[in-house]
């Protein structure tokens, strides 16, 4: 399997860990000391489970597991600590429903510094939840600023009931519940030892949180739990019992949900990544067609491997046909831990249609009778090109491993089309099999229809691609043979002296040019280029950008919303910052829109305790054209006119204003080239260069060696249309 555009893969990773750790020392006793990193441990003693975790890179930790189940712990400045000890359940087995009882007995020693807080904490899967039940806290009483819901008194004891969702800040369907019951009591001394022993009562507080309206999963873990934030103290755990009795059926509340798939090992991961496979030379009882009236056969009419596929057709006058795959959780081999699992999908589709369809993949989860879908996410969407196979690659999706839903990996034409399927998948996602970016890597270079030989019929293919690439976009991969991410005459001429036996192999071009597909984030502080796509479209490829090794560039976007690109270099780290003399800049771009675009050089320089944001629109400013509210904002008379490179621009300075993360005193200078450069819906060409230095001289008379930049770069800024920019040369020092 080729290594295809994952780059959110990285961002998913870190979205997961949330207590991740890069690395971790094996100790027998599990003494550890933990300096200014991330850190989790985790292991088993004498049936008892635990997890150490020092968050954020600060702080000292010291830990050690001690006799009748109990550990000694220290820490130090921490910013996040936690310790938890206690019982684990293999996953997906035991409902909270089935107990009978579940106490966990502890006696405990504790020198809080500040907020620290005491008590039981676990997880539920179906629905993913964490639990957490406070004993005592210390300066801050969990959860916060967060009503109560319900109270339950347990052995004497009133607790109140919260619900809250996380915040992962990443991505939605990677939320989770969380459950708390926090005891009625007073804090604990700060400073002082504070000697606290008991049972809590688990089973009560499920009875509780079901009885206030709160669903209950299957036990993950159970755990005595003690957590700090942002204080310094130390615990001794003397002796922890945790006991439990677990029915066959519910014992309370709801039955335990059943499972639509029978149980069974994983499939194996293949050295390409891949779990599932189907070449469609014979039928599949899990895959299907959904929509009005459709029809699907196995044919030999065209296949991309093998002799058959899947060939799907369906009247015009009705809604389009779906292919799916229907997803057995148990087939998929999931992560060690709790949290969501990563695959990738794909397929070949031929369309057979006369027009360009776009196919969008979702993982869907779904309920028979009737037939609902109840939760959709997202893959990504590839156009399909009339006459030809598509190669639908690489599609991440994240999954859960409920093993009591089902699922199906659906692929959705945006019209009716009559479409061929062959080679679909199902690979992992881990980063060995998804890296980077998307290179140039056909399956055999040269081979544009897809038939596993380059002949006059790929030279046919080529013309086509030429042709149908004229005027309408600037990145085409449909015609190009030497890896730049277009169809042009010099794909045809390489391609012909290939078949005419004139070459003996297709050079590729020396631009070492990758493809980005859909959003895209490249962030580096050592003045490398970097690139930064965003329109809400993940691995979309109506959003295509193609980044040079000479730092040139070509974006094209089609029917999107609202859509930024930017290309830019960042000095922040102090070691690689440049004086503003150092920077020529020069650009030479082909833009088209079929609505407003703006092009704009952005940048930021520090002098001293002061601060510089600048913005050159290069697009160009008509006042007169300007509606009333842009009028408002954008007052010619608020612009006096200056010259950069030879050229007049409006400018307008902002007052001083202090930078709310630096203190620094900053100024803002916009500058709009005058002259309407670009014209909606035509080709135009813009370019130009310029030393930096010209444009400080606006911000400060004084400006000479003491200018540091720190980010520099070119950007395009787009709403509600369709267009390229295609720029040969973008240099900024």
């Amino acid at each position: 399997m080729k290594k295809q555009l994952i780059k959110l893969i990285s961002t998913i990773t870190a979205g997961i860990c949330l207590f991740g750790a890069n690395n971790f020392i094996n100790i027998s006793n599990r003494v550890i000391v933990a300096n200014a990193a991330d850190y989790m441990d985790k292991g088993e003693v004498d049936g008892y489970v635990y997890d150490v975790w020092n968050n954020n890179y600060t702080g000292t930790i010291e830990y050690e597991n001690s006799g009748t189940n109990g550990f000694t712990a220290s820490w130090e400045e921490i910013h996040n600590f936690a310790v938890t000890k206690g019982k684990s359940f293999e996953k997906n087995t035991v409902s909270a429903y089935q107990f009978r009882e579940c106490k966990v007995r502890y006696d405990l020693d504790i020198t809080p510094g500040g907020s620290e807080y005491v008590g039981v904490r676990g997880w539920f899967t179906h629905p993913d939840t964490l639990f957490n039940i406070v004993e005592v806290w210390g300066s801050w009483r969990p959860p916060g600023n967060v009503d109560a819901i319900s109270t339950v008194t347990v052995d004497g004891t009133n607790y109140d009931i919260y619900r809250e969702n996380s915040n992962t800040g990443f991505d939605a369907s990677n939320q989770y519940k969380i459950y708390w019951s926090v005891a009625r009591r007073e804090p604990l001394e700060l400073g002082k030892s504070n000697h606290i022993d008991g049972t809590i009562d688990v089973l009560e507080h499920f009875k509780a949180w079901s009885s206030a309206g709160l669903d209950l999963g299957f036990i993950y873990d159970v755990q005595f739990d003690l957590e700090a934030y942002r204080s310094s103290g130390s615990a001794k755990l003397n002796s922890l019992d945790i006991t439990y009795d677990i029915a066959d059926e519910s014992v309370f509340g709801k039955t335990v949900p059943v499972r639509p798939y029978e149980e069974h090992d994983p499939l194996p991961v293949d050295i390409d990544g891949k779990i599932i496979k189907v070449d469609f030379e014979s039928g599949n009882d899990k895959t299907g067609v959904l929509g009005e009236e459709p029809s699907l056969v196995i044919s030999d009419e065209r296949f991309y491997s093998g002799t058959h596929s899947l060939h799907i057709t369906q009247s015009d006058e009705h809604g389009e046909a779906s292919f799916f795959y229907e997803l057995d959780p148990y087939d998929l081999p999931e992560s060690e831990d709790i949290s969501r699992s990563y695959y990738q999908t794909g397929a070949r589709i031929f369309n057979n249609s006369k027009d360009d369809v776009s196919f969008e993949v979702q993982l869907v989860e779904y309920t028979d009778e009737p037939l609902m879908y109840n939760l959709e996410i997202k893959s990504g969407s590839r156009v399909c090109k009339s006459g030809q196979w598509t190669n639908i690659s690489d599609l991440l999706f994240t999954f859960s491993h409920d093993v009591f839903h089902k699922y199906r990996v659906v692929f959705i034409p945006s019209a009716p089309v009559d479409y061929y399927v062959d080679d679909f998948y199902i690979a992992s996602g881990d980063p060995e099999f998804c890296v980077g970016i998307q290179k140039f890597e056909p399956d055999v270079r040269g081979d544009l229809n897809g038939d596993g030989v380059v002949n006059s019929f790929d030279v046919i293919e080529c013309r086509k691609a030429i042709i149908n690439s004229m005027g309408v976009n600037r990145i085409e991969t449909s015609g190009d043979v030497n890896g730049d991410f277009r169809s042009n005459v010099s794909d045809l001429v390489l391609l012909t002296k290939y078949v005419l036996n004139k070459s003996r192999e297709i050079p590729l071009s020396d631009d070492e040019a990758v493809l980005l597909v859909g959003d895209h984030a490249d962030s580096r502080t050592d003045g490398q280029r970097c690139i930064y796509v965003s329109s809400n479209n993940y691995n979309d490829d109506r959003l295509r950008t193609v980044v040079r090794n000479d730092g040139s560039l070509t974006s094209d976007w089609s029917d999107i919303s609202f859509y930024t690109c930017e290309s830019y270099e960042d000095y922040t780290d102090s070691d690689s910052r440049k004086s503003s003399k150092d920077f020529d800049i020069n650009y030479s771009v082909d833009l088209k829109a079929d609505d407003f675009v703006d092009m704009v050089l952005r940048g930021t320089v520090y002098q001293g305790n002061c601060s510089l944001r600048f913005f050159i629109h290069e697009g160009g400013i008509d006042f007169s054209e300007l509606d009333y509210y842009e009028q408002t904002v954008l007052n010619e008379n608020d612009f006096t006119t200056v010259t950069l490179n030879g050229k007049e621009y409006y400018m307008k300075k902002d007052v001083a204003r202090e930078d709310i993360l630096t203190g620094m005193i900053g100024t803002d200078i916009e500058f709009f080239r005058k002259g309407d450069q670009i014209k909606t819906n035509e080709t135009c060409h813009l370019e130009n260069g310029f030393n930096l230095e010209e444009v400080l001289k606006y911000w400060s008379d004084d400006h000479e060696t003491k200018d540091q930049v720190m980010r520099i770069g070119m950007y395009i800024d787009t709403n509600s249309s369709s267009g390229y920019a295609d720029f040969n040369e973008l240099k900024f020092a």
